[in-house]
């Protein structure tokens, strides 16, 4: 591999790691061997370092503990990870290649007993699938030279490797065999991890998750400023459709710097594109235009048109600017928007130096030192008091946009918002979405003001519904308690009474007693009961009569949501202790025996999170007259967010996507229960 070669990468973050700089003055051995290695090799040689790192890391719950477990964590293997890695940039690791397999793994023979990898890098086999190869003819120094493009996916078969994702991995060779580029994508077939959008995305490359965290929400639609902002939105091209469909993000081009300005890197790019279109359900390709050479080794004006020519590539192959991101979309359907807009007509970011262009020029006077020496005491108190008065009436900078587009307040907004979602904890990806608990009486100080001037205190104070809107980052102005929105609020209603229509509707055409119907849905694997106490499901046995009580205060609950009050467990044990003679006797009797309130809330929030729109099937807007009532409210920043809105209610253990069940310490915590509660790995490599 030439030392100069560069290349085209979709994605920021700079330069990888360059041990060749090194190795040149120190471990000649390592540069040798490294040349060897082509760039799809060193794909997978990284992304297997990251998983093997990802086992390891065991982060608690408790982010105390996370950092008290740092301060005493065992350091023992981190000189094996460093071996293990100079070993496989040396190629000691590479086995050669079978037919249309190769292995990483360790040399026969060659096995370490004491490496904590061993036995788990030697049973990864990478397996390439539909492979092509196409022919691409150049002229280079007067002679013309055949090249030969070789295409194909590849399906990892390793354990706990998501079914889901696929690799399309290029090769660009010479005559002789010799590679001299090359490129690799990943196809993400979205569908059944749409409650977990970004905790799956996030775990499979840094790649996908920069473009799931910077173009989707938490679920994965676009965001709404794509979309809607005036001036975010870019070009107005991408909408609603990008929410659905499977994806292709291209993680990498590379050309060596001998073979460039020849038009292959397009031939390579617009291959890939074709073989998607013969995948199916492929409808999007996304990409970052970026080179592989970071800030610190250019000036910023070559920097600036080294950049400015990658995404004058990507635009001339038919990707548009999504919105006023950095990244880049492609349709594959032809009649899509954004195939109307010519590429010079696409939406480009403004340089930070044009909000300094009128600046320049002008004359600064320096500040009248002498004459503030000469004002008086009582002079100066009155012009602080004038000038007090003066900037109450100042608003013209509440609503001037940065460079990016966002008056102050939206730009507040969207940092707390990226906050809210994810934070990055050293090596950890924390997705701690279902445990926002409101931002700080800061940060909801600062929102009052820039929404309301200097009057924002004043009626926070005042009006106590207000503030817990602007605390919880309602934009819709009727979240009750500021977390439930009328969207969620209809969602909860409704499925309380679905569950109870459907089991009464059910039982009328059924033979069996209402008591005996809920056997038939335990014999499918699930049950309306399922969240009931095992002690009191016990019970259903020999006293069913339960399970009309346990009915009940499903209807109390959605009598709760409907009059507007946030349904908390503690509300709800209140009600049962001052208004007993409200319930029936079937529900005093489920609560005597150790019924809760807890689980008729989680079988309503289960059943809701699954057939809404956004965190599951979306079977309940699909009725046409709860489609109407649900359109008919307005959307709202909170929608959906039913465990943030569970956590509200008192259920601390419930989270999006997973299975109720509260820890208490009495079990170790393993890597996998870590991720099923948020927890993820990143950037690692």
């Amino acid at each position: 591999m030439d030392p100069k070669r560069k290349g085209c990468r979709s994605t920021p973050g700079g330069r990888r790691p360059n041990p060749r700089k090194s190795a040149k003055k120190k471990a000649p051995k390592i540069q040798q061997s490294e040349e060897k290695l082509s760039p799809l090799q060193q794909y997978h040689i990284r992304a297997n370092l990251k998983k093997q790192f990802e086992s390891m890391i065991e982060p608690d719950i408790d982010m105390a503990k996370l950092r008290e477990q740092e301060k005493n964590r065992d350091t023992s293997n981190d000189k094996a990870m460093f071996e293990q890695f100079k070993r496989l940039i040396e190629g000691d690791l590479m086995n050669p290649r079978n037919n249309n397999k190769y292995v990483i793994g360790s040399r026969p023979g060659q096995e370490d007993k004491d490496d904590p990898f061993t036995g788990r890098i030697d049973d990864r086999t990478i397996e390439r699938l539909e492979a092509e190869s196409f022919k691409y003819t150049i002229t280079r120094d007067g002679k013309t030279e055949k090249l030969t493009v070789k295409l194909w996916f590849e399906k990892e078969e390793a354990e706990g490797n998501p079914d889901w994702v696929e690799v399309l991995a290029a090769s660009i060779q010479t005559k002789d065999g010799t590679e001299i580029g090359g490129g690799f994508a990943r196809w993400i077939r979205r569908g059944s991890q749409k409650l977990t959008f970004w905790e799956d995305l996030e775990r499979i490359s840094d790649d996908v998750c920069r473009l799931a965290f910077g173009i989707f929400t938490r679920y994965g639609q676009l965001k709404d400023e794509i979309i809607n902002h005036p001036v975010r939105k870019g070009s107005s091209v991408w909408g609603k459709e990008v929410d659905h469909g499977s994806f292709l993000s291209v993680d990498q081009i590379m050309i060596d710097e001998a073979y460039r300005r020849r038009g292959i890197g397009l031939f390579t790019i617009r291959k890939m594109m074709a073989k998607c279109k013969g995948r199916r359900a492929i409808q999007w390709v996304f990409m970052w235009p970026s080179h592989l050479r970071n800030r610190e080794e250019l000036s910023s004006v070559q920097w600036d048109r080294d950049h400015n020519q990658v995404v004058a590539w990507a635009k001339s192959i038919g990707f548009r600017r999504i919105g006023a991101t950095d990244f880049f979309g492609f349709a594959l359907d032809e009649n899509h928007k954004s195939k109307t807009l010519a590429a010079e007509d696409d939406y480009d970011l403004p340089d930070i130096n044009d909000d300094l262009d009128d600046d320049y020029g002008e004359k600064v006077e320096p500040p009248p030192e002498k004459s503030a020496k000469k004002m008086s005491e009582h002079q100066a108190r009155k012009a602080r008091r004038a000038a007090r008065e003066r900037l109450k009436e100042t608003t013209a900078l509440l609503t001037r946009r940065n460079v990016q587009g966002y008056t102050p307040l939206e730009l507040l907004q969207v940092r707390l918002d990226e906050e809210r979602g994810s934070k990055l904890v050293r090596l950890v990806r924390l997705i701690q979405a279902d445990k926002f608990e409101g931002f700080s009486d800061n940060d909801t100080l600062c929102l009052s003001l820039l929404k309301f001037g200097l009057d924002g205190p004043g009626k926070l104070e005042a009006n106590t519904q207000l503030r817990l809107r602007i605390r919880y980052g309602c934009t819709c102005g009727a979240c009750i308690s500021g977390i439930l929105s009328p969207r969620t609020r209809y969602t909860l209603a409704t499925q309380a009474g679905e569950i109870m229509g459907m089991m009464e509707m059910m039982a009328e055409d059924s033979e069996d007693k209402f008591e005996d119907l809920d056997s038939k849905f335990e014999g499918w694997g699930w049950s309306y009961y399922s969240e009931v106490p095992i002690a009191v499901r016990d019970q259903f046995k020999t006293n069913k009569a339960l399970k009309k009580g346990f009915l009940h205060l499903l209807n109390v609950i959605r009598n709760v949501i409907n009059a507007k009050i946030l349904p908390r467990i503690d509300t709800l044990n209140k009600m049962w202790q001052e208004e007993r003679e409200s319930f029936t006797p079937e529900a005093a009797a489920y609560l005597a025996a150790g019924g809760t309130f807890e689980s008729a809330l989680v079988t309503i929030f289960n059943q809701a999170r699954d057939q809404d729109e956004m965190t599951g099937d979306g079977e309940l807007i699909d009725v046409e007259k709860y489609g109407q009532e649900m359109n008919a409210l307005p959307k709202c920043r909170n929608d959906s967010e039913f465990g943030v809105v569970a956590k509200c209610c008192g259920m601390q253990g419930y989270i999006n996507g997973h299975k109720y069940k509260k820890w208490d310490g009495s079990e170790p915590l393993c890597a996998n229960m870590l991720r099923g509660v948020g927890f993820r790995e990143m950037g690692l490599m």
